[in-house]
């Protein structure tokens, strides 16, 4: 039996080799890949512990129009309506399903979150956004994110083992669809695919008032039919396969889903391609709204319910808004919530508006001078705001005071975590309030009043009563200004109004 012993000593050592890479690679080096790797795990880490309403969005969560008043994002004003409720949002520009889906994994099981609201774009589900070449990036930041041993993540990592086709090849990918997929109408229709009505829209061309062909508009006409000219096959169709997973995820989690259908931009689109277009459109959108319905899951039916002159984008299809847009997109859903949440809804006519508000710096959220983030200290997760020295200001935030409920514009509370290495530092939290009618106030408190001996973070929290005429002034700002050559380092910054 002892000449036995080594070699089963050996086949034991090596059976546990791969566990003890995984530890030790996990131990190391997998923080660090993921910083470098994976931009999306911040979005997850920035969720307050607290969030019991997160609202799943691409770039028309966030996107405004120049022209707006208010540049708040459709999260931000579906929080208005639940104001006793912490809303947030997970925002990840050009996301999708795929992407969603990847990151709902990643909230922990243990926390409150309740509810989960999905943005579901139209165009995702054609070939121009499948075969986007933004694909490949999103596809790579993905990798470590899922679901299985990290260093196993990290070799497919490193020997590409994910969906990374070129652009060529991706090109080629929509192309071939484009050809090959059919379009079904209950008429007669001369073209029998996309790559037949882009090329005749193009041929025949678009012509302004004044009688002459309009290049840009004949693009855009294109655009549009490319983006929006296909029939969703439930079986084949990959977005569909991710929102599938999604809902069945909802259903073990204990999650409350409503999908949020965006608005298009129909009209336009009638205007430039025809109604045969929007014949597709509407398609979808029954196709999608009755598949869903029939799974138990609430679709927030948006299609047509944003006009033409609150779109942004007049070259390319987006669904990009003004700030009405956005608040029509935000009170459409927040009404769907009510059979969830029947208790905090609150309307927007009889006081309601956000009230709560939250930044731990691993994600820009919206504030002013997100260039103060650093990766030097960091109270939980990655990053603080750096204040001191040649930027002697922290991350800023900004808001209309107009937006903040009649009920809560008498106090603001702001709680927030600090570190500097001076024992007396003479950093100080600022209230501003700055344009409009109102006077300009600038109220400072300290940080230094709450500091331990230790070179510990701290806690500070102060409340500023808000002077009468805070609703008539412009913007509303509150922030950290050090002086000193020494930075003081921001963290998990709490701001609520009551």
């Amino acid at each position: 039996m002892k000449k036995y012993r080594p070699w089963a000593i050996r086949a034991l050592f090596i059976l546990l080799m791969p566990f003890l890479m995984n530890y030790v690679y996990t131990k190391f080096w997998y923080e660090d890949d993921l910083r470098k790797n994976e931009d999306l795990l911040h979005l997850v880490n920035s969720l307050p512990q607290e969030t019991e309403i997160v609202y799943l969005g691409e770039s028309s969560n966030i996107t405004p129009n120049k022209k707006d008043t208010n540049w708040s994002s459709i999260s931000t004003f579906l929080a208005g309506y639940y104001p006793s409720l912490y809303v947030y949002d997970i925002t990840k520009p050009a996301a999708h399903a795929g992407v969603y889906k990847e990151l709902l994994k990643r909230i922990p099981p243990s926390s409150p979150v309740k509810t989960v609201v999905l943005t579901l774009n139209l165009r995702s589900f054609g070939a121009g956004w499948i075969y986007s070449d933004l694909e490949t990036s999103l596809q790579k930041s993905m990798v470590l994110l899922r679901y299985r041993p990290p260093l196993f993540n990290r070799f497919l990592l490193a020997f590409k083992a994910y969906d990374h086709a070129s652009k060529e090849d991706r090109r080629k990918q929509c192309l071939e669809a484009w050809e090959q997929d059919p379009l079904h109408f209950p008429y007669a229709f001369p073209h029998k695919n996309v790559r037949e009505w882009d090329n005749h829209i193009s041929s025949k061309g678009m012509y302004g008032a004044d009688g002459t062909r309009d290049q840009k508009l004949t693009e855009t006409a294109c655009h549009f039919v490319k983006n929006y000219a296909f029939c969703i096959d439930t079986l084949r169709n990959p977005r569909i396969r991710d929102v599938d997973e999604i809902v069945e995820l909802a259903r073990r989690r204990g999650w409350n889903l409503v999908l949020n259908l965006m608005a298009e931009n129909t009209e336009r689109a009638a205007q430039l391609a025809g109604e045969d277009l929007v014949y597709l459109m509407e398609e979808n959108r029954k196709l999608l709204v009755s598949y869903y319905e029939r799974k138990g899951v609430p679709v927030v039916d948006n299609l047509h319910r944003v006009p033409d002159s609150c779109f942004s984008d007049r070259d390319w299809p987006t669904e990009h808004y003004t700030e009405q847009g956005r608040r029509i997109i935000a009170r459409n859903v927040a009404e769907t919530l009510r059979v969830f949440h029947p208790a905090g809804f609150v309307l927007y006519e009889k006081g309601g508006g956000r009230t709560r508000f939250f930044n731990n710096c691993e994600w820009p959220i919206g504030w002013d001078n997100m260039e103060s983030l650093r990766r030097e200290k960091a109270f939980r997760g990655k990053w603080s705001s750096r204040a001191g020295g040649e930027d002697p200001f922290s991350i800023t935030f900004s808001y209309r005071p107009q937006d903040i409920p009649a009920y809560a514009r008498s106090y603001c509370s702001v709680e927030l975590e600090w570190l500097s290495a001076e024992t007396q530092s003479p950093a100080r939290l600022i209230l501003e309030l700055e344009g409009g009618t109102a006077p300009y106030t600038r109220t400072d408190v300290p940080l230094a009043a709450m500091q331990h001996e230790s070179a510990d973070w701290n806690h500070f929290r102060h409340e500023f009563t808000l002077p009468a005429g805070f609703p008539l002034a412009r913007t509303l700002k509150v922030y950290v200004h050090n002086p000193s050559e020494e930075p003081v380092f921001i963290d998990d910054i709490r701001i609520s109004f009551r």
